[in-house]
């Protein structure tokens, strides 16, 4: 029978738990959590004060050293030597093993907050992404950086696809892009935990949303993911999302309890700046502010706007087609411009 300690001691613990080293403090803070929520009243007022207090102290602590490892391979890696807002703010929730959402405009930099604590973490870290193109260009765009880094997906032939699951399997790699689908496949599961996934990013994660015009039915499948490793911190990372998409990522994650998650969004990146006259939280609910728009007076503007968004598609349609990658996990892109 396990000896639980009565109210006074607890305290008297709580208040020399500060002196412990960090290898020792951390499980005994998860134990103590467990211990409130089977019988919160052996926790005082006092008590509870203290535990949060060692609680804040240590993830500060853990949050420096987060940062200063997560520059290094920033400046080593990508060349860069700080820090997009919002994107420090994820690595270290991943970090610390917390699950988190991602909200940030495109071209803010979200491919770096897996990315770099795969660097950090060691094992493999899972990107799951529809977008089959990206996946190319990000693993060539890692690989060059010296990163081990691929993808599986059905535009591969049975012999590559058989060398990239050796390689996994022989821990070659460090990032693996999968689409949402290819998750579901029999043994697939059982691959993931031989390959010890430590971190699993959810990307494009709008597509959740049964009510956008992107939605994916895989991504309703995604939460199986928190069922078989609840113990793998998980990012959920988007360009846009209103509170109904928000609503519906949330119930993907489903969150481990008590873990602190928050969202990163454009208006926490202005208050990280100490910038919060252009955009307020509350703009971000009301309005899609992620998603590109072009407004103009006459409609002979209108023409000429449409004309140049049509040639930049076109050029990209060419980009991808000459790469043979004009697809979707196998589906070709049938949409005319």
């Amino acid at each position: 029978m396990l000896n639980v300690p009565d109210s006074v001691a607890l305290e008297a613990e709580a208040q020399t738990l500060g002196s412990l080293p960090d290898e020792q403090l951390i499980p005994r803070l998860a134990q103590l959590r467990i211990l409130y929520k089977a019988n919160p009243a052996l926790f005082s007022p006092l008590t509870r004060h203290l535990l949060r207090c060692v609680s804040d102290r240590l993830r500060e602590s853990q949050s420096a050293r987060h940062r200063a490892r997560a520059l290094a391979v920033l400046s080593d890696v990508f060349g860069y030597t700080a820090f997009r807002p919002g994107q420090f703010e994820i690595i270290d929730a991943v970090m610390a093993g917390r699950d988190c959402v991602g909200v940030m405009p495109t071209g803010a930099g979200k491919s770096v907050t897996y990315q770099i604590p795969a660097r950090l973490l060691g094992g493999v870290t899972l990107v799951v992404s529809p977008l089959i193109s990206l996946m190319k260009d990000q693993v060539d765009q890692l690989q060059a950086s010296g990163v081990a880094a691929t993808f599986l997906n059905s535009i591969l032939d049975v012999d590559t696809a058989r060398s990239r699951l050796r390689g996994l399997h022989r821990n070659e790699f460090r990032l693996l892009y999968v689409a949402p689908e290819r998750l579901m496949l029999d043994g697939w599961a059982e691959n993931l935990r031989a390959w010890n996934v430590t971190c699993i990013a959810i990307d494009e994660a709008h597509c959740v949303s049964q009510w956008g015009h992107d939605f994916r039915p895989e991504y309703l499948q995604l939460s199986v993911l928190h069922e078989r490793f609840p113990e793998v911190p998980r990012i959920a990372l988007t360009a846009t999302a209103d509170p109904q998409t928000r609503s519906e990522i949330d119930k993907l994650m489903l969150y481990k309890q008590g873990d602190g998650t928050k969202a990163v969004t454009l208006a926490d990146a202005l208050a990280v700046l100490g910038d919060t006259s252009a955009i307020g939280i509350d703009d971000v609910d009301r309005h899609d502010l992620f998603r590109p728009f072009c407004g103009c007076r006459r409609t002979r503007s209108v023409d000429r706007a449409i004309a140049s968004v049509a040639v930049g598609a076109v050029a990209m349609k060419n980009r991808l087609a000459a790469s043979g990658e004009f697809t979707i996990d196998g589906e070709r892109i049938r949409r005319r411009l």
